[in-house]
């Protein structure tokens, strides 16, 4: 599983859940799950597990972190923000990792911010926004107490950021190691060995992986043949666009073309 680099233009995201199957990304805001029932499985850094009702799993900016099985009907919150709206926590959030993503919350007291939280989307008036980053305060507030924090190296992460904000940008066009590596200012060697190390993934598997990301959109809107898309994502033969593509999601680009014209 190739991590993709989400780019999110808001800096906080709040929503209800009845599932979690996402691919590996990553990205520069915090993911904080909140499960409410049933049982899942939630990993960052390929640290976590199963997660389960009453606990809460939390990925720090640029953790490649993804969901897997969910083990029944499972509900539940989802946050996603940016650390700079909590400067209480931004130094954890840029210099730190959890030991374990995954930790309990407390329940009773968790559960009426919620529904506070949800009551203020409801109405949305010009108070709901500090409502909601209040809310969330407390619930960080709450879980710092129980996570078990390790040092990261700080220098890494912004070289890491640099690297994939230029991927994120580039990877529609005929983009090389070489061309990344100039661009950040270091080596390819190194470039290389941070993708190995910080995403699990080559480089040229990375930016495959984010064409077909892109890809599967496209075709799902329907107005672009298998061939336009393929070049409009960046790669440079329809061969290698029906390769990478069936690798990533098993499927050919014409059949996921016809199963979503048929469930539009």
């Amino acid at each position: 599983m190739r991590p993709i680099y989400e780019s999110r233009k808001e800096d906080l995201y709040f929503s209800r859940f009845d599932g979690l199957t996402a691919l590996k990304h990553l990205h520069p805001h915090i993911e904080l799950v909140l499960l409410l029932e049933g049982e899942a499985e939630a990993y960052a850094d390929n640290r976590g597990g199963v997660l389960r009702a009453g606990q809460a799993f939390i990925a720090f900016p640029n953790q490649a972190h993804h969901y897997a099985d969910n083990h029944g009907p499972i509900q539940g919150r989802i946050f996603i923000f940016s650390p700079e709206l909590y400067p209480s926590f931004y130094a954890a959030f840029c210099e730190k990792h959890p030991t374990n993503p995954i930790v309990p919350f407390d329940a009773e007291a968790v559960l009426p911010l919620l529904h506070t939280m949800e009551a203020e989307y409801s109405q949305h008036d010009r108070y709901t926004r500090s409502v909601v980053e209040g809310g969330l305060s407390i619930i960080l507030a709450q879980l710092f107490r129980r996570l078990e924090l390790t040092d990261v190296d700080r220098r890494n992460i912004s070289a890491m950021q640099a690297i994939l904000d230029y991927c994120n940008l580039n990877y529609t066009s005929d983009i090389t190691l070489d061309d990344v590596a100039e661009n950040v200012h270091r080596s390819k060697y190194y470039v290389s060995h941070m993708f190995s190390r910080e995403i699990g993934s080559s480089f040229p598997a990375y930016i495959n992986a984010l064409r077909v990301h892109d890809a599967k959109k496209l075709l799902e809107r329907g107005d672009m043949s298998v061939t336009d898309v393929a070049y409009a994502v960046g790669f440079r033969s329809l061969r290698s666009f029906n390769r990478c593509f069936l690798s990533l999601t098993g499927q050919n680009p014409s059949a996921f073309k016809r199963e979503g014209e048929k469930n539009p």
